[in-house]
């Protein structure tokens, strides 16, 4: 994708897919360096639609609210956090997630955030994920579960026997 990003994304629609979720890499937005509009129409040539994004919501999440808004998208997400030393590290997360989220809503659009197995293996005697749920509002932060990482971290998401239910 960084390399070519608009023949990755013609590669993409030729396998029959209809929406994409992106992502910013290494500087490039999440509009692969293009104007969000400019995006859209290629999106649109392709046939298929640009549904959310990860992104840094610590630069510039305004504007990127603003554009993802403009060209019709649904979600901005919070991708990767890593480990944390404390649950209070993940409090202070899930505050900034309800401004963000906040600034979703005012733009008509859903902020969220995507696990990584960090969020489900016990840190002072709590599952991060519940903490990050527990203290984010529920009609401002939509939570992605990739069911990957739940079982990388030793968690079975069908028959949980240790952890809450997530949902």
């Amino acid at each position: 994708m960084p390399n070519d990003p608009k023949g990755v994304l013609k590669q993409v629609a030729s396998f029959g897919y209809k929406q994409i979720e992106g992502y910013e890499h290494n500087g490039k937005s999440m509009f692969w360096d293009m104007k969000n509009t400019k995006f859209k129409k290629l999106m649109d040539d392709l046939g298929m639609k640009f549904i959310s994004s990860h992104c840094n919501i610590n630069e510039n999440f305004d504007r990127k609210a603003e554009q993802a808004t403009e060209i019709g998208m649904h979600y901005l997400l919070r991708a990767y956090l890593g480990p944390q030393k404390s649950i209070d590290d993940f409090k202070r997360f899930a505050e900034t997630f309800n401004q963000r989220g906040e600034t979703c809503r005012k733009n008509g659009i859903k902020f969220g955030y995507y696990n990584h197995d960090y969020g489900f293996a016990q840190l002072e005697g709590q599952y991060p994920q519940d903490v990050l749920m527990q203290n984010t509002d529920k009609n401002l932060v939509d939570f992605e579960i990739d069911i990957y990482w739940v079982v990388t971290a030793g968690q079975d998401p069908l028959h949980q026997t240790e952890m809450p239910p997530l949902f």
